[in-house]
């Protein structure tokens, strides 16, 4: 009896994030910035809304690194552009404030890959932060992910703030031997509820084909330590894109 409310609730969540990219659509290019390499240096370039999407975008494309990332709240008007091609709906849609981002680093021998991406990420974001963008972020390594999480954003009077993910709260969630996509839903909710936040569900990998049993119980643990738990679960190693909503109170979280 529990599968159709999920379900009807993954769709209407969808569509929610669906209108939201539809009305900025036009203003989007693709995320991939440029890496050039000259010797053992390699220089990273990108114009983009959102430069360090756009970082994690690239660097897992040219390297496969399994790299997160999870965005500030964007809550002050001087870290958003209007971008509402409709005025007469009455809702406004907006992008952050991005622009150009460019840092370099090194590589290996023989202009090999970066044998540690830890460096190159804190580069990134020591560039993202010279530049002045939107948040403020640290990285971290953890059980073989690399998170790209916030740390400050400046509220709607636009004063500096410390800041955490959602995805940093504590949750209580029971598996109960049911399959994945039930138990990500109530996960969701749980977010939502310990956060204050509104998570609209992306792409998911629990919606679709055969699903494992979710048995354990999480109780008062991070939720990402929970979301890596049912990305384990579901057989596949996964990355995820923790994206805020301009102007509104709300994420979407896409498992990619």
């Amino acid at each position: 009896m529990e599968y159709l409310p999920n379900r009807r609730r993954f769709l209407l969540a969808s569509a929610a994030v669906a209108a939201v990219c539809s009305r900025v659509r036009a203003q989007r290019t693709s995320p991939a910035g440029t890496i050039e390499v000259s010797g053992r240096t390699a220089t990273f370039s990108v114009d983009y809304g959102r430069p360090l999407e756009s970082v994690v975008y690239t660097f897992v494309q040219e390297y496969g690194w399994p790299v997160t990332f999870e965005e500030a709240p964007i809550v002050y008007a001087g870290d958003m552009v209007d971008v509402t091609a409709n005025f007469s709906v009455g809702i406004r849609a907006y992008n952050p404030r991005g622009g150009r981002l460019e840092f370099t680093y090194g590589l290996a021998n023989d202009g090999a890959p970066p044998t540690d991406p830890l460096p190159v990420l804190k580069a990134a974001i020591d560039a993202h932060h010279r530049a002045g963008f939107p948040g403020r972020y640290e990285v971290a390594a953890s059980e073989g992910y690399f998170h790209i999480t916030p740390t400050a954003h400046h509220d709607e009077r636009g004063v500096l703030e410390p800041v955490r993910s959602p995805l940093d709260a504590l949750v209580t969630v029971d598996g109960g031997g049911r399959s994945a996509w039930p138990v990500f839903n109530d996960f969701t909710r749980a977010v939502e509820k310990a956060s204050g936040y509104r998570v609209l569900i992306g792409h998911n990998p629990f919606y679709q084909g055969n699903q494992p049993e979710i048995d354990q119980r999480f109780e008062s643990v991070q939720a990402r330590t929970v979301l890596k738990s049912l990305i384990r679960a579901a057989g596949k190693p996964r990355r995820w894109y923790l994206m805020f909503v301009p102007g509104r109170r709300q994420y979407a979280l896409s498992i990619v």
